[in-house]
């Protein structure tokens, strides 16, 4: 029988597998033996050496020096750069991801990010917190608008480009992708990141969705930034590394970007 651990737990309740989910493996999968670490670490179970997959955030190389028989390593995360070390390229292991399985969820806080800025939820919400009426004394430099006919700008077009893209284009957004390699098949027009300069100036709204890698790191730069119009909104839904941070924070703090969703 095979066995497979299951280490997708962390102390944040959404970052846990579900008991439904977990029921649904061990019901759908009867022939193989289920190993459930709640506290979400491989390297402490005592069956390591006999596990043949494995499943969840994080396994070290203090754990796979341990898990001689280990076949297949899948990922909860879409980015894999952390399990790819030394020891593990000298082990035969395949390694996937779950791609794709949070672009959903990517999309919706983008969306809920724009629709907050445009209708200027932060500011009437702060009124409605201290009992005051948000009207035209709080809103008249900078009233509330909408997302219908704003260019938004996805840099990173890959499956969670795809889901904000379509629901961008549902609220009447104008939708450009950059991808490294354009299909020319893709929902909305989409262009290399050698076209991306021309863009800039005419974004409403930049959405990274970027991996980390050594091409994309620091990619989202001042030069970037400084190309934007002012009072553009950026999302940074990409990881951390690929924007310059200090640079973005110099510019929301004296006002040359209207926000930002990080």
């Amino acid at each position: 029988m095979r066995r497979v651990l299951v280490t997708a737990y962390t102390e944040e309740p959404f970052w846990r597998l579900p008991q439904p989910e977990r029921e649904a493996l061990e019901n759908g999968f009867p022939e193989v033996e289920w190993v459930f670490r709640e506290d979400g670490l491989p390297e402490r179970e005592p069956s390591l050496a006999r596990v043949d997959a494995w499943f969840g955030w994080t396994f070290p190389d203090a754990a796979l020096a341990g898990a001689g028989a280990l076949r297949w390593m899948h990922s909860a995360s879409t980015g894999v750069r952390r399990f790819l070390t030394p020891a593990f390229r000298e082990r035969r292991i395949v390694l996937t991801s779950a791609r794709g399985a949070h672009a959903p969820f990517l999309a919706e806080q983008a969306m809920a990010w724009m629709l907050g800025h445009v209708r200027r939820q932060r500011e009437t919400q702060a009124a409605a917190a201290e009992a005051r009426w948000a009207g035209a004394d709080l809103l008249a430099q900078n009233p509330p608008g909408t997302l219908l006919g704003k260019q938004l700008v996805i840099l990173g077009y890959g499956a969670a480009g795809r889901e904000l893209a379509r629901r961008a284009e549902a609220f009447g957004m104008r939708v450009t992708g950059v991808r490294r390699t354009p299909a020319g098949d893709e929902d909305v027009p989409c262009v290399a990141p050698d076209a991306l300069d021309g863009l800039l100036p005419r974004a409403d709204f930049l959405a990274n969705l970027l991996p980390y890698t050594d091409a994309t790191r620091g990619l989202v730069s001042a030069d970037v930034l400084d190309r934007l119009p002012r009072g553009a909104f950026v999302l940074n839904l990409g990881r951390g590394r690929t924007l310059d941070q200090d640079a973005l924070a110099e510019r929301l703090a004296d006002g040359r970007l209207g926000g930002a969703g990080l």
